[in-house]
């Protein structure tokens, strides 16, 4: 497998600097990628679903409202930061920029995070008078910002077509979250003071999230930082004036993280607003919507796995492209249905077992989140193929009409009755949003792929 030489940021190369030069290898590479992606997910999201599993089980829904409620305030400020730097390494198989300026990027976005992170938690337990809650904001953005610092280490893995690598350690971190978690939980659970609505319980998962960051940032060190610094062919070197060329490109793509989390976030916040009893509905809201998450993810580690082809393909061969692209959407339909019919034949009993009787009395709900995240199935692949043509800005207008249309339906329907349905009805809204917005946008690219002047 051959290599040139890196091109300069200000002349673009012929081939790709930092990738294989070969664009289609042999004809299970794709597969085999697609497979350790999904393998990737299956481990990162049980040791998310044990994380769920334990705080819906063994403490209080206002427990685990309070850790989603921490997610939902973190996750929009450390996504923004990232920029994205992950898939505009992978997709940049031209080497406009060195691996350099894309780690000097992360390096600096993160720092940005740390700070806007420490700040929002010290306002929240000032304002809430808690520093339990303080606390738990602060670990679960040390945790975020421990994920993102491994994001770039995945990139040269991926650029490389190593997600055997991206599985191992997606697999630690998994078990990592698992034992991080179990271990402060069950022993509050089951101690002579323990109670679900005690504070020992919110301590505990004060441990847990705070033991989580540190595994991580442990896995990233041992494991991720050794590989890279291995790895042949990696430009080190980065000019500052690079780094900030690199930033105006990719901050688009961190704006629209920021648009997507912040529709995650709104109507959350919103539910979270009526003080104890709005965390006890957001702990409900939380632990259907991780169920439904968790089925999208598998969806988006197979995207992820066809995303560098995909790009590749762009460039040196469009008609695979639009082939490629139009496989991964049949598959996103398929999957989908298949997830509605098991979803409406056995959801009663999954939330039952999985968390408690309670959970399962919002069985509509559920059902609402579902459909949602089927119908963002689609919006999903597409977004993967904008961000392939590394058309970055349309994305933005895409998800600023999406957001605002999230945050009206969040006026409507979140101050209802039931708040976790109203939030689940958002959530379709905002799907079918986003995917009639994306579906066009991938519709036009597609039509001017076809023209001579269309200069792909």
């Amino acid at each position: 497998m051959t290599r040139v030489k890196p091109a300069s940021p200000h002349q673009p190369s012929s081939g790709p600097a930092h990738g294989p030069t070969r664009p289609f290898t042999r004809a299970g590479a794709l597969r085999r990628d697609v497979l350790y992606s999904l393998a990737a997910a299956a481990a990162h999201n049980g040791g998310r679903l044990v994380a769920v599993l334990l705080l819906a089980k063994l403490a209080s829904a206002d427990v685990l409202g309070a850790y989603t409620y921490a997610l939902s305030l973190i996750t929009p400020l450390v996504l923004l930061a990232g920029l994205e730097v992950r898939p505009a390494f992978v997709s940049d198989v031209r080497g406009l920029f060195s691996y350099g300026c894309y780690a000097r990027a992360r390096s600096a976005g993160l720092t940005f995070a740390a700070v806007g992170v420490a700040a929002l938690a010290a306002a929240e337990g000032l304002r809430r008078g808690d520093l339990a809650a303080a606390l738990l904001i602060a670990g679960v953005g040390a945790g975020r910002i421990a994920w993102s610092t491994s994001e770039l280490a995945w990139g040269v893995f991926q650029r490389h077509e190593r997600f055997d690598r991206i599985a191992l350690a997606s697999l630690l971190r998994g078990a990592a979250q698992a034992v991080t978690f179990g271990i402060p939980v069950l022993v509050a659970a089951y101690s002579s003071t323990g109670h679900p609505h005690g504070p020992s319980m919110r301590y505990a998962a004060v441990c847990a999230v705070w033991g989580c960051a540190a595994a991580w940032t442990l896995v990233h060190v041992l494991m991720e930082q050794r590989a890279t610094s291995r790895e042949p062919g990696l430009d080190h070197q980065a000019a500052w004036t690079d780094v900030r060329r690199l930033a105006v490109q990719t901050l688009p793509l961190g704006l629209v993280q920021l648009l997507i989390a912040l529709c995650d976030t709104v109507p959350r916040v919103w539910i979270a607003s009526a003080g104890h009893a709005g965390l006890e509905q957001l702990g409900y809201f939380g632990a259907l919507a991780y169920v439904a998450l968790a089925v999208q993810l598998g969806l988006v580690a197979v995207a992820t796995g066809a995303s560098h082809r995909l790009a590749l393909y762009y460039h040196a061969a469009p008609h695979e492209f639009r082939r490629l692209a139009w496989r991964l959407v049949l598959l996103a339909l398929l999957a989908g249905a298949a997830v509605l019919l098991l979803s409406w034949l056995g959801g009663r009993w999954l939330l039952a077992t999985l968390y408690r009787p309670e959970y399962a009395a919002h069985f509509p709900a559920f059902m609402l989140l579902m459909l949602a995240q089927c119908v963002a199935f689609p919006a999903g692949v597409f977004g993967f193929a904008v961000t392939s043509m590394r058309r970055f800005w349309v994305q933005g207008a895409i998800h600023v009409t999406v957001l605002a249309v999230t945050v009206v339906a969040s006026a409507v329907l979140v101050r209802g009755p039931d708040p976790v349905l109203g939030a689940a009805w958002v959530a379709v809204v905002r799907s079918a949003t986003q995917a009639l917005l994306y579906a066009a946008c991938v519709g036009h690219a597609l039509r001017r792929m076809r023209t001579p002047a269309s200069g792909d």
